[in-house]
């Protein structure tokens, strides 16, 4: 008696080629969505951030900022 029946031949070297493909593309695809997440701690970029960053370095003017503000405020209400 076989400890494993369907485990012989190629037939069974055959089954395992399969599910080592399917575990691997699981994998894949789940590394494949969590790529653009989060996972390494970094810091994604706030618009507002860098606008007052931009004004407190003296690139924009403060009406700049204050449009810019205005700007982003009304992206995200739609």
């Amino acid at each position: 008696m076989h400890w494993w029946p369907h485990f012989t031949g190629s037939g069974g070297w055959v089954m395992v080629f399969f599910w080592l493909l399917i575990v691997v593309g699981i994998v894949w695809v789940i590394a494949y969505f969590l790529r653009d997440q989060n996972w390494r701690g970094e810091k994604k970029e706030d618009p507002y951030e860098i606008a007052r960053l931009r004004y407190s370095r003296g690139e924009i003017k403060k009406e700049e900022l204050e449009e810019i503000i205005k700007n982003l405020n009304e992206q995200r209400k739609n």
